[in-house]
């Protein structure tokens, strides 16, 4: 036989057996006397037996009664060990998605330190071009890559961004002079397929035009679909890439990476932060909060030009 009861007769049962007493009953449970004979009648129904001795307005539980609400509450006081534990599971298992590259080349390397001050929260990274492709419930947060004053509800803004060419030093070394932005043309240039918002994209195009430079044909091109892949073809000495602040910043730092040649010029673009959960905020997602955009603050390479 199948039953089909609701948790809250059942807890109806178990206080109305415990304080042998539907009024006292109803107010531990904070509900109305009514609502706890309802309860106990359905389950009477379908258990088709008579869990209650009614002695004029004193009910007295039968002893199948006292049997059964143990049985019960046990089980019920086991259910919530284990809604307890999947909440608390929850609470500490963050998701986040972001841009591949800005995920490979800055996030990614800068996780350590987050996993160091919260070892307790389990940090989940997924790898989504757009918050429109994830569907509610995915993630956490959602970095996104907009145009500068294009903010999404409950977003914040985390780094702005600069384009400039950049390249390894061995490279440089090894290859034919490179005084003013014309003489790009002679060396090879690395793109990637970036994406174009409102007919616009940080790309070599735009660098040329902001630079004022017209009719720049290199003299070989590389392309690869994502931007931490062109990093990495200039960090081998394939070329030169235009440089994002956020995707080459610690390249720089560290040397890998230089300017050969300007202008550094700002682009219309910059990283965000959004929030994707409820605009109130669970502990997690605050230090998450904290923590990423102290590091943005902290992620200002030194531009320099380099020959």
């Amino acid at each position: 036989m199948k039953i089909n009861i609701s948790l809250s007769a059942l807890r109806s049962f178990v206080a109305a057996v415990e304080t042998q007493n539907f009024s006292k009953a109803a107010k531990e449970l904070g509900v109305t006397q009514s609502a706890i004979s309802q309860h106990v009648s359905l389950l009477e129904q379908h258990l088709e037996v008579s869990l209650f001795i009614r002695e004029g307005r004193r009910i007295r539980p039968a002893i199948e009664a006292r049997t059964l609400a143990r049985s019960i509450k046990h089980h019920l006081e086991g259910l919530n060990e284990v809604l307890m534990s999947a909440k608390i599971k929850q609470e500490t298992i963050l998701v986040i998605s972001a841009p591949p590259g800005f995920a490979v080349k800055w996030l990614f390397p800068r996780l350590g330190s987050f996993n160091t001050i919260h070892p307790n929260i389990e940090l989940t990274l997924i790898s989504e071009r757009q918050v429109s492709e994830l569907t509610e419930g995915d993630a956490d947060f959602s970095i996104e890559y907009l145009r500068r004053g294009q903010s999404l509800n409950n977003s914040t803004q985390l780094i702005e961004e600069d384009m400039f060419p950049v390249c390894s030093p061995d490279y440089l070394r090894e290859s034919p002079s490179l005084n003013r932005p014309q003489d790009l043309e002679n060396h090879t240039l690395i793109f990637d397929f970036t994406q174009t918002i409102d007919n616009i994209a940080p790309n070599w195009a735009a660098w040329k035009k902001n630079a004022g430079i017209a009719n720049l044909e290199p003299r070989h091109k590389l392309k690869f679909g994502q931007a931490d892949m062109v990093i990495q073809a200039a960090l081998a000495g394939k070329g030169i890439a235009l440089g994002r602040t956020a995707l080459v910043a610690d390249d720089l730092q560290n040397g890998n990476l230089i300017i050969p040649i300007g202008p550094i010029i700002p682009s219309r673009f910059a990283y965000y932060l959004t929030n994707l959960k409820t605009p109130t905020e669970s502990t997690k997602n605050k230090f998450f909060k904290q923590w990423i955009s102290r590091e943005a603050r902290l992620c200002r390479p030194k531009l320099v030009i380099q020959k």
